[in-house]
């Protein structure tokens, strides 16, 4: 029997959502926060989906030391390889929009509103057209691109700039970002060059080099401000 959860209206008739899912394709894949995973299935984690969007590293973090994060982009990228994450039953759709809006906007309260405008940092969570098989309502997280010029070099100078931070000391960092996209298979249009031009600027052979080298150069500028 097909269980009735999280009423919605739409053109005047109440529909009923039964699974509702979020597509991952950043790092909501490996860090979704304690309130969101509990909320998840994460046993039941579908993998080899890729985003009906293009995605590129095409915005900064304040939170990750500055680094390029992966969002929806409208010009270049590449749909890339994402993860799908059933809600529990019982989670509204709204609910589940709100979960992934607090994640977003490292907010522990409040509740998601749909936004009038959307401005630069605006998080939007977006039901998505595209149909997913055994899913009523797929969402995922929309934010606007702020990394004027897109290459190889802007990105790797965010990267290795943010691990010299103490975002480096945390792994929440561009480098550290870059190497979990990478075990999660997320490839973008920029993503070779990206990792190159890092390997080439820290003359290491691996992205986990790379981020030892930055680490060790912070650790000994300031060793030499003392």
């Amino acid at each position: 029997m097909r269980c009735l959860l999280a009423p919605r209206l739409r053109r005047g008739k109440t529909t009923y959502v039964t699974t509702i899912g979020l597509l991952a394709y950043g790092s909501l894949c490996w860090e979704p926060d304690a309130a969101l995973e509990a909320a998840l299935r994460l046993d039941s984690a579908i993998t080899g989906v890729r985003t009906p969007f293009p995605v590129e590293f095409a915005r900064t973090s304040s939170t990750r030391g500055g680094c390029p994060t992966l969002i929806p982009v409208t010009q270049g990228g590449a749909h890339v390889e994402a993860v799908l994450l059933p809600f529990r039953d019982g989670v509204s759709v709204a609910e589940a929009k709100t979960l992934i809006w607090r994640r977003e906007a490292r907010r522990s309260d409040g509740d998601y509103r749909e936004p009038a405008t959307v401005g630069p940092n605006t998080v939007v969570v977006k039901e998505l057209a595209e149909r997913f098989p055994g899913f009523d309502v797929v969402l995922a997280v929309c934010i606007a691109r702020n990394i004027d010029r897109l290459d190889g070099e802007t990105l790797a100078n965010l990267a290795i700039e943010s691990a010299r931070k103490e975002a480096g000391r945390r792994c929440q960092d561009g480098i550290s970002y870059l190497i979990m996209a990478k075990r999660h298979l997320i490839e973008t249009q920029l993503s070779r060059e990206y990792e190159l031009v890092i390997l080439r600027r820290l003359k290491v052979r691996s992205l986990e080099e790379a981020w030892q080298a930055a680490r060790a150069a912070a650790i000994s500028y300031r060793g030499g401000q003392q």
